[in-house]
């Protein structure tokens, strides 16, 4: 595995609990592997030496080991005052040492995840949250370690939603009882249950008593919808179906109309099936998306759609190298207008990548330009702009290798 450096966030932007970070890839990742308890954590096999099937009937025969420390965290994780109650801190250290545990042991995974863009620093990032935390809850910081570890189950989902997998998950038995709809959705998400996910959620958003949680329970809906299962014509039926039985707010309902215009048109396109056509399917349905709608919103099926397709296109060994320098660009510029289906660090991963990987070309410029007009929103406000040195810095860095200015070398 090579050595990554995870970029600082310049920014927290405020972001829904079960989209709020973009790193943990666990059991997207352990569904193929070959796992088994072992002291002090768990023991990794790549599935790569044995066929498909076995592949999948080993991951499910070991999948009782692999949910038990999140299934047995999530409650806590739904109800800050059961994670700092004192009686508790020595189960959830044990549990969160357990997660943690199996990300160190990632070294072994198939080589060909760590060509994927962004997969390395997913795994970065949730290694630090899962460290801090118990580090954290070690030092009598229950409050913190609460805050940084609630993000585990949504940035599971978002890593689910973002690399294809073949495997997938159902048991009732293994979800805690004690959890409510929204939180139970979330764990489902995260574990990759996607039908019983979208069940659940439909729940939510038919309960007039959870309506400030419908925006969250609604984009996790569409993400469903539209990155892992792509069946447009299903997901109109879905989403007119909570058109017709939710008493939605005004502004959701008149979104999720827009939504189902978006995908009837779905339906009516080929389907793409070369990495040349997730290239140009991808960078259309992203600039389309990407485009101001008279009501001044962006099209968020087309981007979700889009940027599906981008991460099939850098999955493809034979990519040429401005074919790769162009996906990244374009998926750090979609990710940058959907804030609430994915945290802000996804748009800076890309477009740092790109600009890191192709200095001086076009893609890093406009790489560049997009990082920094979004950061300098971040911090301007009715007073103007206020910025930390360290990020004036860091901006000026990247301008430089994105217009290709040779570093200084030698003493001055």
């Amino acid at each position: 595995m090579q050595n990554l450096t995870v970029p600082t966030s310049f920014r927290m932007r405020s972001a829904v609990p079960i989209l709020a970070s973009a790193a943990f890839f666990s059991l997207a990742t352990l569904f193929h592997s070959s796992i088994s308890p072992q002291a002090g954590g768990f023991s990794w096999a790549p599935w790569a030496a044995t066929p498909a099937h076995a592949q999948n009937e080993a991951v499910k025969a070991g999948m009782g080991s692999l949910l038990a420390p999140l299934r047995q965290l999530q409650p806590y994780l739904a109800d800050q005052s059961r994670f700092v109650d004192p009686t508790k801190q020595t189960e959830i250290l044990s549990l969160l040492q357990s997660l943690r545990a199996g990300f160190h042991s990632i070294e072994t995974v198939p080589s060909r995840y760590h060509k994927l863009p962004g997969f390395d620093f997913s795994l970065l990032q949730v290694s630090e949250i899962l460290s801090d935390s118990t580090n954290r809850l070690n030092e009598g910081k229950a409050g913190y370690a609460w805050w940084r570890s609630r993000v585990l189950p949504g940035a599971c989902f978002s890593c689910h939603a973002t690399y294809q997998v073949t495997s997938s998950y159902s048991d009732e038995k293994v979800i805690d009882s004690s959890l409510d709809d929204l939180n139970r959705a979330r764990f489902l998400l995260a574990t990759r249950q996607f039908v019983e996910a979208q069940s659940t959620l439909l729940k939510v958003l038919s309960d007039p008593t959870q309506r400030f949680d419908f925006a969250e329970a609604l984009t996790s809906l569409l993400t469903v919808q539209t990155r892992t299962s792509s069946d447009p014509q299903q997901a109109v039926i879905v989403l007119q179906k909570v058109l017709d039985s939710s008493a939605l707010p005004e502004d959701d309902a008149d979104q999720v109309r827009g939504w189902i215009l978006s995908l009837q048109s779905w339906t009516k396109e080929k389907k793409s099936s070369t990495p040349v056509s997730f290239l140009s399917d991808g960078e259309r349905l992203v600039s389309s998306g990407l485009a101001k709608r008279l009501d001044g919103r962006d099209d968020q099926v087309l981007l979700l759609r889009g940027t599906a397709l981008l991460h099939k296109a850098l999955e493809s060994d034979s990519q040429k190298p401005e074919a790769r320098s162009h996906a990244l660009y374009l998926l750090g510029a979609a990710y940058n207008r959907l804030p609430m289906f994915f945290a802000e660090s996804w748009s800076d991963m890309y477009l740092e990548q790109c600009i890191s990987e192709f200095p001086g070309t076009a893609d890093a410029k406009n790489a560049f330009r997009v990082m920094k007009e979004s950061i300098t929103e971040e911090f301007t406000g009715s007073a103007g702009t206020s910025m930390p040195a360290e990020v004036k810095l860091r901006i000026e860095e990247l301008r430089k290798k994105a217009f290709g200015v040779p570093a200084m070398t030698g003493r001055v």
